[in-house]
């Protein structure tokens, strides 16, 4: 890779990102390598011309019909261009050269604007976009800003401004929308703040469809978006102190509602000393600011605010961070503006070295990173449309660069994991993609197979009664003996297999050329339990018998099976034991496979007062959730918890464990008593049988100063050395040590557990 790039170096080109990635062991490794250049300097090295115009779509050039120099052949099997669609800007419309360390937001934009990196590079959204081919197309991300700018005074075609129509030409001519408030048209946009912030938002998500709403009044436009423009992801750069919350309730329900309906709500945590609210409501994504300097080096920018909201209970800010500066202006990323706007006066007054009436100008902040969250939520919704806030911020979350250093504008420090001043760190694009595909929920990629391999099937999807279906056969096969079904490919095809068994709804139908006194005993459709790599049949079970006929019919069955298969895929399919080609089919629509699992509420010692149930509390936007309180108890001294027997796993010393998702905890503690008694905790149990546990290491998710409200939290922790290998259980629950009732109750919903086993 070293040498690659230099050798393009030489060849005249900017090397700006290079990557050396793991895909898995069948692709093995991934080499994506990011660079600009002049059209000349491309004919010479790849022996090409280019015809200029205005489409921007990445254009993947194959190995073989291109020329790959020398030097680089070896390692790539592909060019994925982005062409300019102009030789030149406007006349007066260059952006200005500016004498710092300074980014563009694009990866296209870095020569223009003679930038040092991009913020789509150092959130490596320029690899997922070239590795998974997404670019958000499909999705709609509605921005309610100050506005998007468009102007006669623009020498462009379609009279925005020239960055856009450099760049972003496609998007502008068919995949715009504006939206107006109080008669406020968003094309008039006096600050500039609107038109320079969603540079960022296309940096990351360029395919997608963009609406924009006037802020004049806030309101007003949250009613549009759930009224009337109904988009996939929001994004806000605005807000205002926390003291403001309960001076409009109405925008906290109507945020809360978006939400609800499945809608991805993003919101800076704010600039300065003090975070800001709607970036503090729970059901939101709030976005904080960390700076990455000329070397790549992180840090907690102490532009960008942090906190703990006390309207809801401690919940803490930001969730995750988007690129921002660093005092005291946040000077950065180099972004259009409309011309002579407030914020092209401001910045220029501030020092970055642009002219007050230029249409550039040079910032960052909070507003600027919350766009590029809210592209990356628009990537992930485009491969998993039904992914909502809980979802997005598990696997955003989970994949973000951990920032160890520096203090935010709040003055909380960066530390390892999840901390104060960052959240979960800076976002990473190509990770979190990554995860939601390796995970991808997809009722749709199926796939034949049989058993033994390589007998005869047909396989495809069509559509019909009951709207997209799956189907295989043998018809044309001269094979007996054998097994044929068709199962899911990706993370939808695979359920735990818990203990009350493995439900499945759907449609099937079965067919065959089976003379009538034949058919018992060969006319039937099974589902197969599968082990999670396609390889084993656990267990099959009927889901058609001859007497069910060859017409479409309804199942809604359970299948009883092991916890101790764990993760496992259902499949549908026939048997074909006869020597004659019988033509046997097999079909399905609208199947749903679940399972609940038993989550159990237990106490140590054993026969203590606990009570387990599903709780009716939760918003809708975190889930089904579970249960445990101690009310009506008059016992004390022990703790109690729920647990699956789902999560029995061997744990040993040096284990990382990693618990996501939603928690609370209440009780009746006066404030006097909370600190040391209201506190949510992850047990790790051991199980002797017979009902008797033994509580082997805990670990605090819920404190005492994280109130009662429903709280997100990741954490992760280590098993100490001396840990006993085994068995254990992972379970959820608090301790109560107290000599009357105090109401204790514990819940959850949405968890993820991963369990990380160091190398031998």
């Amino acid at each position: 890779m070293i040498q690659t790039s230099e050798g393009f170096r030489k060849a005249g080109f900017n090397v700006f990102h290079s990557n050396l990635l793991y895909a898995d062991y069948q692709q093995g490794f991934y080499a994506s390598l990011s660079l600009s250049g002049s059209l000349s300097s491309f004919a010479a090295a790849f022996s090409a011309g280019i015809e200029v115009t205005y489409d921007t779509s990445p254009l993947v050039v194959p190995k073989g019909s291109i020329h790959i120099p020398e030097f680089a052949a070896e390692l790539f099997t592909s060019v994925s261009l982005r062409v300019p669609p102009k030789l030149s800007w406007p006349s007066g419309w260059n952006p200005p050269d500016v004498s710092y360390y300074h980014l563009a937001p694009n990866n296209e934009a870095i020569d223009d604007m003679d930038a040092d990196d991009s913020v789509e590079s150092l959130i490596e959204a320029d690899v997922a976009q070239e590795y998974f081919n997404v670019d958000g197309d499909g999705v709609e991300v509605t921005v309610i800003d100050s506005g998007f700018s468009r102007s006669g005074e623009y020498p462009t075609t379609l009279r925005y401004h020239p960055f856009y129509e450099e760049y972003y030409y496609s998007l502008l001519e068919s995949r715009y929308t504006s939206y107006s408030t109080d008669g406020h048209s968003p094309e008039d946009d006096f600050e500039g703040h609107g038109t320079a912030i969603i540079s960022n938002l296309l940096a990351v998500a360029p395919g997608i469809d963009l609406s924009v709403v006037s802020d004049t009044d806030v309101v007003e436009a949250f009613n549009l978006v759930l009224d009337e423009i109904h988009p996939d992801v929001v994004s806000c750069s605005w807000g205002w102190n926390t003291g403001t919350i309960p001076q409009v309730p109405e925008l906290q329900s109507l945020i809360r509602q978006a939400a609800e309906q499945g809608i991805i709500v993003v919101f800076a945590a704010g600039n300065g000393p003090a975070h800001g609210w709607p970036g503090s409501e729970p059901c939101v994504v709030s976005v904080g600011g960390v700076y990455a300097d000329d070397s790549g080096v992180l840090q907690a920018s102490d532009y960008a605010s942090s906190g703990k909201e006390d309207v809801f209970h401690g919940r803490k800010v930001p969730d995750v961070c988007g690129i921002v500066g660093m005092e005291p202006s946040g000077i950065l990323i180099e972004m259009p503006t409309e011309p002579n706007s407030a914020m092209d006066l401001g910045q220029s007054m501030a020092g970055d070295e642009t002219s007050e009436s230029d249409g550039w100008a040079v910032a960052s902040g909070t507003s600027s990173a919350a766009p590029a969250v809210a592209g990356l939520a628009a990537l992930l919704k485009g491969v998993e449309p039904w992914m909502n806030v809980g979802r997005f911020k598990h696997v955003a979350m989970t994949t973000c660069t951990d920032v160890i250093a520096g203090q935010s504008a709040s003055g909380d420090n960066a530390t390892v994991g999840f901390d104060d001043a960052t959240g979960a760190g800076l976002i990473n694009v190509y990770l979190a993609l990554k995860t939601a595909l390796d995970y991808k929920i997809s009722p749709d990629i199926y796939i034949g197979k049989t058993v033994p391999d390589g007998k005869y099937y047909n396989f495809y999807d069509f559509t019909g009664p009951h709207g997209p279906s799956h189907h295989i056969d043998t018809v044309g096969s001269w094979h007996y003996g054998y097994q044929f079904f068709g199962y899911c490919a990706s993370r939808e095809g695979t359920v735990f297999a818990r203990s009350d068994g493995i439900h499945i709804k759907g449609w099937f139908r079965q067919y065959d050329t089976f003379p009538e006194y034949l058919r018992p005993g060969r006319r039937f459709l099974r589902a197969y339990v599968l082990s999670v790599d396609s390889e084993q049949i656990l267990k099959t079970d009927y889901i058609l018998d001859h007497d069910d006929g060859t017409d479409w019919v309804y199942v809604d069955t359970t299948i009883t099976c092991s916890p101790e298969w764990g993760l496992v895929r259902l499949a549908f399919g026939r048997g074909n034991g006869w020597i004659s080609d019988w033509q046997l089919t097999a079909e399905w629509a609208d199947v749903e496979v679940y399972s609940y699992g038993n989550w159990d509420g237990k106490t140590i010692p054993t026969g203590k007062y606990v009570r387990e149930g599903s709780s009716l509390a939760s918003p809708a936007y975190m889930g089904p959730t579970f249960r445990v309180d101690t009310i009506g108890s008059s016992d004390y001294n022990y703790v109690f918890f729920g647990y699956s027997s789902d999560t029995y796993v061997p744990l040993y010393e040096g284990v990382t464990i990693s618990v996501s998702g939603w928690f609370r905890q209440d009780d009746s503690f006066w404030e006097s008593l909370q600190e040391g008694r209201r506190f949510l905790e992850v047990y790790i149990l051991y199980y002797f049988g017979r009902f008797t546990w033994r509580l082997d290491y805990h670990h605090r998710i819920l404190d005492y100063y994280d109130g009662t409200d429903w709280a997100y939290r990741h954490i992760t922790f280590e098993l100490p050395q001396g840990f006993q290998a085994a068995s254990y259980h992972i379970a959820f629950g608090r301790s109560d040590a107290w000599l009357q009732d105090w109401d204790l109750t514990a819940e959850w919903c949405n968890v993820q557990i991963q369990i990380d086993y160091p190398y031998p």
